[in-house]
């Protein structure tokens, strides 16, 4: 069930599934969706890989606190402004909600854990990883980007609806979940905004990923319209030691038909974590 943490000084709504004796994973959900678009079938496979997994709802997200402002002009000015690879103001920024990830850990008593975000999931994943090693075990990043110039949004193709759709259609028991999941929640347009802003205004975050030290799992799509397939590989490319996983026909979204390679390249990540010297040597003590 779904419990409130005081993280970072926010209300942040958190559900924790699992054995407690299990390494923790947390899951970091993307751009303007709460924790429960995460799909239940897939957190179930996590656990059964022996993970206590912990998914929450960002700040101005689902349950969680939601805070105030909006962009001066409209998101439409911003993403313009994004996109030409100008300077974009924001409320708050990728490493503030960076510190709220870890905040949820502190709540719950959790020294270090497994970490795993999707696309803007994935961008504050990155901001944890580099900014407070010691947290994170191991880190997968799912169909997200570095910011670099060239690998950050849509492209062309994909505004203009020319890059293919996913080859994973939703069985109509995943598309009534996401249904039911959609229609329960209480979507603010000025918090998501907010979020755009945060994303907008971090300007890319090449200098900070070769601070990552973690094992490094990193997947994408080809056929992701949303955050093209070259963000994954320049991810992959800047973080030491990290596994890239593209997938052909795959667009930006968790198909059921993909969550054992999914749930197999966090595990491997996990694995590597633990053959680590750091890791080796707190065993023994």
């Amino acid at each position: 069930m779904p419990m409130k943490l005081c993280a970072n000084g926010l209300s942040l709504s958190c559900t924790v599934h699992g054995a407690p004796s299990a390494e923790a994973l947390l899951l970091i959900m993307g751009w303007g969706a709460l924790s429960a678009v995460w799909p239940r079938g897939f957190i179930a496979t996590l656990v059964e890989r022996g993970f206590q997994v912990i998914e929450f709802d960002n700040r101005d997200s689902g349950a969680s606190a939601q805070l105030a402002s909006s962009p001066q002009g409209g998101i439409k000015l911003v993403w313009l402004k994004y996109l030409l690879g100008l300077r974009v103001a924001s409320p708050y920024s990728l490493a503030d909600m960076a510190r709220d990830a870890a905040g949820v850990l502190d709540a719950l008593g959790i020294a270090r854990a497994h970490v795993c975000g999707i696309s803007m999931g994935g961008m504050i994943a990155q901001h944890l990883a580099a900014r407070c090693p010691d947290r994170v075990l191991s880190l997968s990043l799912l169909s997200t980007t570095s910011g670099r110039w060239g690998a950050r949004g849509p492209t062309l193709r994909g505004l203009l609806g020319l890059v293919k759709p996913s080859a994973f259609p939703m069985s109509e028991a995943d598309q009534a979940e996401s249904k039911a999941v959609f229609e329960s929640a209480q979507i603010v347009p000025a918090a998501v905004e907010r979020q755009g802003l945060a994303i907008a205004a971090d300007r890319g975050r090449a200098a900070l990923l070769h601070a990552i030290t973690a094992p490094t799992y990193v997947m994408h799509g080809r056929r992701d319209a949303s955050i093209p397939f070259r963000g994954g590989i320049d991810l992959a490319r800047r973080i030491r030691g990290a596994v890239l996983d593209l997938i052909d026909e795959l667009g930006h979204e968790l198909p059921r038909q993909l969550w054992p390679r999914i749930a197999d390249g966090i595990s491997a990540a996990a694995a590597r974590s633990r053959r680590a010297p750091e890791f080796v040597m707190e065993e023994k003590r």
